[in-house]
């Protein structure tokens, strides 16, 4: 029997929809990806070509965050869905990208604790 995903997650996903540029190891330019949702330790991008993005492949994610900062991190694909896009284990981050997982998590709570 297999344990539902949203069942193995250790963060929350705070759902986003926005445009980031990715970068794959072994692979010279860049692309944009959309950054379907994010938690501390994970995400999910959809691209236009995943099959680029093997199991294990590592990535680098780089956000225009407010006030010109940069959010980055980096990770490995953990899971591929075709047609939908990639889960990504974020093992290294900045402190611009904390901080937005950060506030992304103080507006859950508020909206959550406002209903």
């Amino acid at each position: 029997m297999s344990i539902p995903l949203s069942d193995r997650r250790r963060r929350r996903r705070y759902p986003l929809g926005m445009p980031v540029r990715l970068q794959i190891d072994g692979i010279g330019s860049a692309t944009t990806a959309d950054l379907r949702d994010v938690s501390a330790t994970g995400c999910f991008l959809r691209l236009p070509d995943e099959a680029k993005l093997t199991a294990e492949r590592r990535v680098a994610i780089g956000i225009v965050l407010p006030g010109r900062q940069v959010g980055l991190c980096r990770g490995r694909v953990v899971r591929r869905t075709p047609g939908e896009g990639v889960g990504i284990l974020i093992d290294q981050a900045n402190p611009a990208f904390d901080q937005f997982v950060g506030e992304l998590a103080k507006q859950d709570t508020a909206a959550t604790v406002a209903a």
